[in-house]
Order: C-alpha cells, then structure tokens, then sequence
C-alpha cells in the first residue's frame, strides 16, 4: 500500500516542482529568495525519514529541472528544495560555496539534511568554499569564509 502511494506521489511532486520552478526563477531574478534563510523549522533531530523524504523531494526536483524551459541550476533546485522541506518542517541546511579554479570563480548550492548531501553526491561539493550566513559576519559587516565542507567531512 506505501509503495503503491509513493509511485503515485512521483508525478504529482514533478508536476509541483514543473510550476515551482517558475516561481523560483522569478524570485531568483528579482531578489533574495525568503529560503535562504529559512532553514525549517522542526524538531533539532533528524530522522532516517526525514533525509529519504528529502532525497526523494530533490529526485523529483531533479528530473524537473532536467526537462524544463527554464534553464535550472542547483541554485533553483537547492531554493526549491529549501521551500518543500521548510514547508514539511524538516530540518536543512542550504549551503552556497564558491572556488576558484584557473582564475574563474564558480559557485554551487546544495541542501544538507543533518550532514546528509541530499542534492548532489558528497565529493561534488568537496572542492568548495562554505559561505558563512550574515549572522555569522565580523563585526564591521563583511563576510568571512567558513571552512571548507572538505574540512567538515573528514
């Protein structure tokens, strides 16, 4: 009966995820998505459930994003994701890293469940550079990089 919900739920969540996606891309292109700081609002504990709950949110998001017209980056699936756990009170983390290579900055965004890589696999964000949240800023109001989420897995 469960497996029987879950497939019926999958292309509900792709037909959500179709649509919010557009929204995303709006907000993304007006201004600072309300995600990046909202982080949930459940329980401290995360639960085994709670991480297959976002997986599943971010394969759904995934297969989307890969067949939309807009051009989806990890940043719209990392906000979108950000949005659906919010809203389902799971505890996460949207993280923004940047890096340096040959001279060119990049920047990738991902969603951590607990310490649970739930957008990409763990070694695709190794390589950058946590971006610390403004509360975590020195006092004259700039930012500071946090440690490398290399560092954070060790």
């Amino acid at each position: 009966m469960l497996v029987r919900r879950i497939v019926r739920l999958g292309p509900v969540l792709l037909a959500r995820a179709v649509l919010e996606l557009i929204v995303v891309d709006r907000s993304i292109h007006l201004g600072v998505p309300r995600s990046f700081t909202n982080t949930g609002s459940g329980s401290d504990e995360i639960s085994a459930r709670d991480v297959v709950q976002a997986q599943r949110y971010a394969y759904w998001i995934g297969v989307a994003s890969r067949h939309h017209i807009i051009r989806a980056q990890c940043l719209h699936r990392s906000v979108l994701l950000s949005r659906w756990l919010a809203r389902d009170r799971i505890n996460h983390t949207l993280r923004i890293g940047v890096q340096v290579n040959e001279g060119i900055l990049t920047a990738h965004a991902w969603i951590e469940v607990g310490s649970t890589i739930v957008t990409d696999v763990t070694g695709a964000t190794m390589a950058f550079t946590v971006l610390t949240p403004p509360s975590t800023w020195r006092s004259n109001g700039h930012p500071t990089l946090a440690s490398s989420v290399s560092d954070t897995y060790r």
